[in-house]
């Protein structure tokens, strides 16, 4: 989460901005968004410099700005467990087995 503020004078949401995994040495894409409820504004405050992965809806056609500056409405923040690799890097989730059996 790089920015994240109340913002409006008579119609008052909250407007962020985070930034996206990306490699090392390469330039990270930021996600805006806005969120209305004043319960999730309080999750994203709280996962502040932690990795999180963020529910949203997208909503087009909305008719005015008074409901947000961006089309991506936040309803949820779920933190996202540190990666032992570094940024950017992943790998697949290990497959629990049988045992291979002797011959």
């Amino acid at each position: 989460m790089q920015k994240f503020s109340n913002k409006g004078w008579v119609c008052k949401t909250w407007e962020g901005e985070m930034a996206m995994v990306s490699l090392p040495g390469s330039t990270a894409e930021k996600f805006y968004f806005t969120v209305w409820d004043d319960a999730v504004a309080d999750q994203v405050m709280k996962s502040m410099g932690k990795r999180v992965a963020l529910q949203y809806e997208e909503k087009v056609g909305i008719p005015t700005r008074c409901f947000g500056d961006t089309r991506y409405y936040v309803t949820g923040v779920v933190i996202v467990a540190e990666s032992p690799f570094g940024s950017g890097v992943t790998a697949p989730p290990v497959e629990k087995t049988a045992p291979l059996e002797k011959r």
